[in-house]
């Protein structure tokens, strides 16, 4: 029977929750950091000609060579002129992110650790031993 030691499954689902992080490590590590400014909203567009609910907030920045927008996270509507830390990357600034929770784990990119979170966490409670969180109970002799 296989044998998952608590120590090991948060180490294994520290690491898969690192997955979204782990895409954008070169702009968190070497980045140019920067505020950007709330200045507009959008929506996605689906294939058909129904609005798909999904919303989103534009943030412009500057980049020292110039003003450039980057889209929000979605269904994470901030207010007009709210301010958020972007970093960029100085030699292509178009390369930026949104230093944040909602930006990081909301997108589509996340999903693929989300799920994995969710089958991690499913084998784990299986291979558990029962009653392992439990007291043990005895019934008392009369």
């Amino acid at each position: 029977m296989l044998k998952i030691s608590k120590l090991k499954f948060f180490i294994v689902l520290f690491l898969i929750l690192l997955i979204p992080v782990s895409k954008e490590y070169r702009l968190l590590l070497f980045g140019t950091r920067t505020e950007g400014i709330a200045v507009g909203y959008g929506e996605i567009k689906g294939k058909s000609t129904l609005p798909t609910g999904f919303y989103y907030t534009f943030f412009r920045f500057d980049a020292g060579s110039g003003n450039f927008e980057i889209r929000g996270p979605e269904n994470a509507i901030y207010e007009l002129g709210d301010k958020a830390r972007v970093i960029y990357d100085k030699k292509d600034p178009n390369k930026s992110i949104i230093f944040s929770f909602a930006y990081l784990y909301s997108s589509p990119n996340a999903m693929i650790p989300g799920v994995l979170v969710l089958f991690w966490i499913a084998l784990y409670t299986s291979f558990a031993k029962p009653g392992r969180n439990q007291k043990s109970y005895r019934k008392p002799s009369s």
